[in-house]
């Protein structure tokens, strides 16, 4: 499987369509500066039989195969519009994309030589800790499974100036702060120990640091305003003065007593990877009913506070789990 050097290069710079949630512009933005970092950590070998799970738009899978010579790249998503424009990054030139739950793969068990998830098991409404479970059932023996993740409260200071400004002022940002904070594996040892739990072996684990680099306030700021995402739902709900005055208060954190103009923060990741065991009863059946595991170590889920709008419940609903991490 090969594609040109021509090709290859002009869809990595070509703009990814504004995806509905802005995930591109809020999310992707920096999942796109990790895979580098990511892709070292997890070890690319030529030759491969390679699944990107939570692929989006597939920059993941395009970088994988600007770096190596594989016998065949698959991405799978659960949204539908993430894979019709992955299916447009590669133009048709032999990668597969499935739209389908990661936590319910359709694919027999160890169908792939590299099983990879960047920052995806944070942003998916699937079942974090039953897709990796599946991550490890489709890798073959002897296979490779690797995911990053933020680190959601001690990692990302630009995300923690918006929530931690939103929770000075308002109930609702308090409660939704505590649920941001609180994702799926966003403390240190918990991916890996998600991976020790579904039976992965030689499991190690790094911290990955990227820097996201703003030109000003506007350029911070805007990306938390995409609709879809858990910040414009609750930005949304603010009345005109509480916004204005969260605004204010955010834009005073940006500029730290200086003019506004550029600042660069550092962003922490997460990441794991573990080899598939050599024993093939070991295979979780496809399509298992078993019920949910227990995620490893996770905090228990914040209570929303009650409020007079009911704007808790809503923020909920049109929030879910979608990932605009910034």
């Amino acid at each position: 499987m090969s594609f040109s050097a021509t090709a290859i290069a002009a869809a990595l710079k070509r703009p990814t369509n504004p995806h509905p949630f802005g995930e591109e512009r809020a999310l992707a933005r920096w999942a796109s500066l990790l895979a580098e970092p990511f892709l070292d950590f997890a070890g690319m070998r030529d030759g491969e039989d390679v699944l990107d799970v939570g692929c989006g738009a597939g920059r993941l899978s395009l970088r994988v195969v600007t770096q190596n010579t594989l016998r065949s790249i698959t991405g799978l998503d659960d949204d539908e519009e993430k894979i019709r424009l992955a299916r447009m990054q590669f133009g048709g030139r032999g990668a597969t994309f499935w739209a389908s739950r990661p936590d319910a793969m359709p694919f027999t068990n160890g169908q792939f030589d590299r099983v990879l998830s960047l920052i995806s098991l944070q942003a998916s409404p699937a079942s974090p800790m039953r897709t990796v479970r599946e991550m490890r059932r489709v890798a073959r023996p002897g296979g490779t499974v690797a995911a990053a993740v933020w680190d959601l409260r001690g990692g990302i200071l630009a995300h923690r100036m918006f929530w931690d400004t939103a929770a000075a002022i308002d109930a609702e940002g308090l409660f939704l702060r505590s649920r941001e904070l609180n994702r799926a594996f966003g403390q240190p040892g918990e991916l890996g120990a998600a991976f020790r739990a579904v039976g992965l072996e030689a499991v190690r684990e790094a911290n990955l640091m990227i820097r996201m680099s703003f030109t000003g306030f506007d350029d911070f700021f805007q990306p938390f305003c995409v609709p879809g995402g858990v910040a414009a739902t609750f930005l949304d709900q603010l009345r005109d003065e509480r916004r204005a005055l969260f605004t204010q208060k955010l834009r005073l954190a940006y500029l730290d007593g200086e003019r506004d103009g550029p600042r660069s923060y550092v962003a922490v990741a997460f990441a794991a990877t573990g080899t598939a065991p050599a024993t093939a009863s070991l295979a979780v059946p496809a399509g298992a009913n078993d019920p949910e595991p227990a995620l490893p170590a996770m905090a228990q889920a914040p209570t929303a506070p009650k409020t007079e709008t009911g704007a808790t419940e809503a923020a909920a609903e049109a929030g879910g789990t979608e990932g605009a991490l910034v």
